[in-house]
């Protein structure tokens, strides 16, 4: 039944809701993830079917080094003393406002003493200053 669900162009997610709807069998999608990877080292083509034509899939949640991270940040833990206590200042802390449909990003920046916030549009999530 999987096999001919796939060969109609349906993904392993509506072949499972198609299952559970139909009370014929309860099966998460990452199973028949992996019956396509097994068919396919065993020299299958079902992974063909696939709509992503057969490039290696790979989960898009629960992992952290998914995310792109801030070169040499340092976290917020290991913040110095004197930011913790805020006793000097120009300790700074940035953040980013995302737009309605990710169009338009203003940087941030807060001095944690005084309470100065510097607002800044930037033109796209990943300009770089220069």
């Amino acid at each position: 039944m999987t096999r001919n669900c796939l060969k109609l162009d349906w993904s392993p997610e509506q072949v499972c809701g198609w299952l559970d709807t139909n009370n014929i069998l309860k099966l998460h999608h990452e199973s028949i993830y992996r019956y396509l990877l097994k068919d396919k080292l065993g020299g299958g083509n079902l992974y063909k079917y696939l709509r992503h034509q057969g490039r290696p899939y790979r989960k898009r949640y629960g992992y952290v080094n998914n995310r792109t991270g801030i070169p040499n940040r340092v976290d917020i833990d290991e913040r110095s003393e004197a930011a913790n206590n805020q006793d000097e200042f120009g300790h700074f802390e940035a953040d980013t406002i995302i737009g309605k449909a990710h169009q338009g990003v203003i940087v941030t920046l807060d001095e944690r003493i005084s309470k100065l916030r510097l607002a800044y549009p930037l033109n796209s999530k990943t300009q770089r200053g220069g």
